[in-house]
C-alpha cells in the first residue's frame, strides 16, 4: 500500500496546481492500493457531481481512474479535505469527526480491508504443453448431434451449458498441470481475476453478465496500470540484460502449430503444413463459390453513374 499526504494552500493558481499534479503523477500508477489524503483547499470543485469537471485537479483524478470518497463537507459547506484511492472497494466506515486541535476543518476516519495472506503454491493448466492431437481426436469422435438432441430442456442455454461441460471434462485429460509458485500478477489483480472467473461461469444470467463486463473492464484497466508500473521499474533499474529479455519476450511470435486434422468423411489424416493448407483450400473452395450463392452477382448489370467534368479552378 502507498500512502500520500498532501497540502495545497488556499487560492492556489492553476500553474502551481499543474506542478503538483506533475509531481504526484509519477507516484500513483502502482500495482497495489493507493491512498491520497490531505487538505486540498479546492472549494470550487463539486465532488458529488461526476459530470462537473471544470477543475484541472478533478479532471486529473477522473482521467487517472482514481476515486474521491469524502461526501460530507469538511469546512463550512465545502469538501476541502479529501480521501482519494485507486481501490474504493477496500474502504468502509468513513465517518466525519470533530476538528483536530485548533483546526477549523472537520477531520474524518476510515477503515481499509485488504488481504495480506501469503499465497501458497498452486497448480495451473499449462496450455503450451497440451496434447492437441489427442484432444482433436476426442472432439472428432464425439457425437455432438446426438448429445445436443438429448439435452433437456432443449434450448440454446442448455445446449451451450452441455457443450462447455464436455469441453471442461476433456481439458484435464489432455492439458497438463504445472506448479505456479510465483504468480505473475499482484494480489489485487488476482482477486479481481478470480471474481471475474466466477462471474463468467454464470454469464448467461443478465445480472452476472453486466457485472462481468464491469469487472472485466476494471481488470483490463488495472492490468494496464500494473504493466506500465512494471515497465517503468524495469527501465529505472538500468539492467540491460533484463530490459533486452523483456523486449524480446514482447516482440517474438508465440504462434502454435496447428495439430493434425482428420477429414470426417474419409478419415484421412493431414499432418504436414502443406497437406493441411491444401485440404483447407479444397474444403473452402467447395463451400464458397458462385454456384452456392443464393443470388449470384451480375456485375455487368450494375449501373455506373457519372457526371460531366466541371472546372472548379479559380477564374
Amino acid at each position: 500500500m502507498r500512502l500520500l499526504n498532501a497540502y495545497i494552500p488556499p487560492k492556489t493558481s492553476d500553474i502551481i496546481l499543474f506542478d503538483f499534479i506533475s509531481l504526484i503523477n509519477s507516484l500513483i500508477y502502482v500495482p497495489y492500493p493507493l491512498i491520497i489524503t490531505g487538505d486540498f483547499n479546492l472549494p470550487s470543485i463539486n465532488w458529488l457531481d461526476d459530470n462537473q469537471g471544470n477543475n484541472i485537479f478533478k479532471e486529473f483524478v477522473q482521467n487517472a481512474d482514481l476515486h474521491q470518497l469524502i461526501t460530507f463537507p469538511t469546512r463550512a459547506a465545502n469538501i476541502l479535505d479529501l480521501l482519494i484511492t485507486n481501490e474504493p472497494i477496500l474502504f468502509n466506515d468513513i465517518q466525519s469527526l470533530p476538528p483536530f486541535s485548533s483546526s477549523d476543518h472537520s477531520s474524518f476516519s476510515f477503515s481499509v480491508t485488504f488481504n495480506n495472506e501469503i499465497l501458497e503454491s498452486s497448480f495451473r493448466l499449462n496450455f503450451f504443453k497440451g496434447d492437441y492431437n489427442s484432444l482433436n481426436c476426442a472432439f472428432i469422435n464425439t457425437n455432438w448431434n446426438n448429445i445436443f438432441k438429448s439435452v433437456i430442456p432443449h434450448n440454446l442455454d442448455s445446449v451451450y451449458f452441455t457443450f462447455t461441460q464436455i469441453i471442461q471434462n476433456f481439458i484435464p485429460n489432455f492439458i497438463p498441470f504445472s506448479n505456479s509458485s510465483s504468480p505473475n500478477l499482484p494480489n489485487h489483480l488476482q482477486n479481481i481475476d478470480i471474481y471475474r472467473t466466477q462471474l463468467w461461469k454464470d454469464i448467461h444470467q443478465t445480472k452476472n453478465k453486466n457485472k462481468f463486463f464491469y469487472v472485466n473492464k476494471r481488470f483490463n484497466r488495472e492490468l494496464k496500470k500494473y504493466l506500465k508500473y512494471r515497465e517503468n521499474t524495469l527501465l529505472k533499474s538500468r539492467n540491460s540484460k533484463k530490459i533486452f529479455n523483456y523486449i524480446s519476450s514482447q516482440v517474438k511470435t508465440n504462434s502454435l502449430k496447428i495439430p493434425t486434422i482428420t477429414d470426417i468423411n474419409t478419415n484421412e489424416n493431414f499432418s504436414t503444413d502443406i497437406s493441411k493448407a491444401n485440404h483447407f483450400a479444397i474444403y473452402f473452395k467447395s463451400i464458397f463459390n458462385k454456384d452456392n450463392l443464393p443470388h449470384p452477382l451480375n456485375l455487368h448489370s450494375l449501373i455506373t453513374n457519372t457526371i460531366d467534368y466541371i472546372d472548379i479552378s479559380e477564374s
